[in-house]
């Protein structure tokens, strides 16, 4: 997730502050949050970027093509949230939270309200690309047979 982000976190974490997101946020320089602030940024962005490429990705031919779109669909969105769900991204964000809380900062704001909801979506999406996964796997060898 960024070696300098990482740096950050490991920097500060070595006594009790790394238990309490507001107290970490306290030890940080401005600097230090402003990094923080671009990889959420970044993660944002990319997920977008990731959401809209899955949004035009198409079924290929033939019922074997729908089975084989909602397996692939589940695996590019589980490694997505997957990655999301990582504990440096997390204390990001809990990191973020409370600098927004502390600075009443209307970008940072957003800009973690944007990822959040991001986040949400590729977790929804994730949902039902594993039902429907779920439910084509039944019909995967009778519809090889048919094909």
């Amino acid at each position: 997730m960024g070696i300098l982000g990482q740096q950050i976190i490991e920097q500060n974490s070595k006594d009790k502050a790394g238990d309490d997101p507001a107290l970490f946020y306290e030890k940080l320089g401005k600097r230090e949050v402003s990094i923080l602030h671009d990889y959420l940024k970044l993660w944002t962005r990319s997920i977008e970027e990731l959401l809209l490429k899955l949004k035009d990705t198409l079924p290929g031919d033939g019922m074997i093509g729908e089975v084989h779109y909602w397996r692939d669909m589940t695996r590019v969105l589980e490694a997505i949230t997957d990655e999301l769900r990582q504990p440096f991204v997390e204390v990001v964000v809990q990191i973020l939270q409370a600098a927004v809380d502390e600075e009443k900062n209307k970008i940072l704001e957003s800009d973690l309200s944007k990822f959040l909801n991001e986040k949400s979506r590729a977790v929804k999406g994730v949902k039902e690309a594993k039902w429907n996964n779920k439910y084509m796997k039944i019909i995967e060898n009778p519809v090889k047979t048919i094909e």
